[in-house]
């Protein structure tokens, strides 16, 4: 019984360490595609700013300049 254990414990050890082996995937591939679209948008940022100073302006400052609120 304790060899059985063992032997279940290393094969899930092994799935947490490689996942794409839990997959049937070589691990030595790259993933070439998503099932999600990355939610980072590079375009929104206004890198002008100092993110240590105001990081809410270099984070979603190119999105208010392109989105701008009319009062």
């Amino acid at each position: 019984m304790r060899i059985l254990l063992v032997l279940v414990s290393i094969l899930g050890l092994s799935w947490t360490i490689n996942p794409a082996a839990a997959q049937g995937k070589p691990a030595d591939q790259p993933v070439t595609s998503l099932s999600y679209t990355p939610g980072l948008d590079v375009s929104s940022m206004d890198k002008t700013f100092d993110p240590c100073e105001d990081f809410c302006q270099y984070s979603c400052g190119g999105w208010m300049k392109s989105n701008p609120i009319g009062i």
